[in-house]
């Protein structure tokens, strides 16, 4: 399974032009993975996010899921109104702020 969800992504990355990742959860009541793909965002993406994850990181992370989703090749609980789906939904948003990444200066003044 974990070799054709990447291939997937892969062949997904080739279609979107850009970085594709695959978020996979499982669900142990009905021993299932719920898989789904989100794309890379961009630049300025990126920048908002960052600018509104200073005083409200959740909605941020959200609105950041809900645009790099790619609906039409995921589970339809990573998009679903019904509570029973929110854990699928928020775990989503948890990962798509994954992919807004910064590097740390390590250069030390004396």
């Amino acid at each position: 399974m974990k070799v054709d969800v990447q291939k997937k992504a892969e062949e997904l990355s080739v279609k979107h032009n850009c970085k594709v990742t695959p978020i996979v959860f499982h669900d142990e009541e009905k021993s299932e993975d719920i898989i789904g793909y989100i794309k890379e965002p961009n630049r300025m993406t990126k920048l908002r996010v960052m600018d509104k994850a200073m005083t409200s990181p959740v909605t941020a992370s959200s609105e950041l899921f809900d645009s790099i989703i790619i609906k039409e090749e995921s589970d339809p609980r990573f998009t679903s109104e019904k509570s029973e789906d929110d854990k699928y939904y928020i775990g989503g948003t948890m990962e798509a702020f994954k992919t807004v990444e910064i590097a740390v200066n390590t250069f030390k003044k004396k």
